[in-house]
């Protein structure tokens, strides 16, 4: 079953890489350094979209 979920920018379908080795590690530029130096980054998966094509980073 391949995992779903709305597209933020057009509203379409999304679909959830199936590759375990596509998850990275992201850091967000917006992080201060005292809460980057307790958890530097976060787990991330990319997310493509049927609608519209991006492929967006995202939790979960």
């Amino acid at each position: 079953m391949v995992e779903t979920r709305k597209c933020p920018l057009c509203g379409g379908t999304m679909v959830k890489s199936k590759s375990k080795y596509a998850r990275f590690f992201w850091q967000p530029p917006w992080k201060s350094k005292t809460v980057g130096f307790l958890k530097p980054t976060i787990e991330v998966t990319p997310w493509l979209c049927l609608n519209c094509g991006v492929v967006l980073a995202l939790r979960g």
